[in-house]
């Protein structure tokens, strides 16, 4: 007989949001979760303690002194600014690593809201489950081109033919409670692909069904330069330091490489 699960309680969450030049619909993100944030507190959800947390890629339009107005508004929201732009997986982990310590529970989520903050709800009744990964899949690719579609099937047969374990219809949309959170850090390696790590973590996972919202293409693109460089983090209480580097997803293929070497050297051969 398996014991069920202690509901752990309301959580604090922090969402993190990577954005990158997205000065025409920042305010309307940082209102919207502002707004979910408020519902789930009244609803007994999350604690009064939970908060968004916005990391700018290194954005060159108003998109930082934005956030930074809306910081000085509201207590709630905390940015992180990234001396330069190194992509969305370097930005997604400076996130989680600036809000670790201060949260029980992380949601990620794209700046342009296309994934459906509604679903967030779901994502912490999984939590008070008992999960401590949370992914948040597309329902269908109904409103993807027949080139979209095409790629994506594409870049999942690799992804298995090379080894990664990667879920189907998933971007980055997600829930990592305290202890998935202190595992994905723990990697060495700075440029995560977190999608195919999360997988390799061992921990309870649960999928959660969502749908995306219709709304224009978002400005955030991925650089493939990722060398090593300062970024600066703004919370009201001092600087931080966080270091990026090399591309997400080969880095990502060279922890697999190197696993299956020391896994089975006979089988894999001398390098």
């Amino acid at each position: 007989m398996i014991d069920s699960v202690a509901d752990p309680g309301p959580p604090t969450l922090a969402i993190v949001v990577p954005c990158f030049n997205e000065q025409e619909t920042i305010a309307f993100t940082v209102d919207t979760l502002l707004e979910h944030l408020d519902r789930m507190v009244a609803a007994g959800t999350i604690t009064p303690r939970s908060f968004l947390f916005f990391v700018d890629d290194g954005s060159r339009d108003a998109t930082w002194p934005l956030l930074m107005r809306a910081c000085d508004a509201d207590p709630r929201v905390l940015g992180l600014r990234l001396s330069r732009n190194f992509g969305h997986q370097a930005a997604l982990l400076a996130g989680l690593t600036a809000v670790e310590d201060k949260a029980d529970v992380s949601i990620s989520i794209d700046a342009d809201l296309q994934q459906e903050p509604e679903a967030m709800d779901r994502f912490v009744a999984a939590y008070r489950d008992g999960a401590n990964v949370v992914l948040g899949v597309r329902r269908d690719r109904a409103s993807d081109t027949a080139g979209k579609k095409l790629t994506a099937s594409g870049f999942y047969w690799l992804m298995r033919r090379m080894g990664v374990d990667v879920v189907a219809n998933h971007a980055d949309y997600r829930l990592l409670d305290a202890k998935a959170m202190k595992a994905l850090l723990a990697f060495p390696e700075t440029a995560l692909f977190i999608r195919g790590m999360t997988s390799l973590l061992g921990f309870d996972t649960r999928l959660i069904t969502m749908s995306i919202h219709q709304m224009p293409p978002a400005s955030y693109t991925e650089t493939h330069k990722h060398q090593e460089a300062i970024v600066w983090i703004r919370t009201g209480r001092g600087y931080s330091i966080i270091e990026g580097e090399w591309p997400a997803v080969r880095a990502h293929l060279k922890f697999l490489l190197d696993t299956k070497r020391a896994a089975a050297p006979d089988e894999m051969g001398s390098p």
